[in-house]
């Protein structure tokens, strides 16, 4: 007997795009809820809402801390 399932690709092999939460951004960074926002507001960090949600590219992080490592300072927003 056969039977069907439906298979979910499971997140461990996501090669797509992923997104963070302003509340994740802030618990992996200095940053505050205010500041993010007005960094979002100025364009500085590129973001975006699905309903409510403001989402971030995790791949924006990522560039941040290459620019802190490579210039070995602190990198403005």
């Amino acid at each position: 007997m056969e039977t069907n399932e439906l298979s979910l690709p499971s997140e461990k092999n996501n090669d797509g795009p992923r997104f963070m939460t302003i509340a994740e951004l802030m618990k992996r960074t200095t940053l505050s809820r205010p500041t993010i926002y007005r960094h979002i507001k100025k364009g500085s960090i590129p973001a975006f809402r699905v309903g409510r949600r403001v989402l971030i590219d995790e791949a924006f992080l990522a560039q941040l801390k290459t620019q802190a490592l490579c210039s070995n300072t602190e990198v403005k927003v």
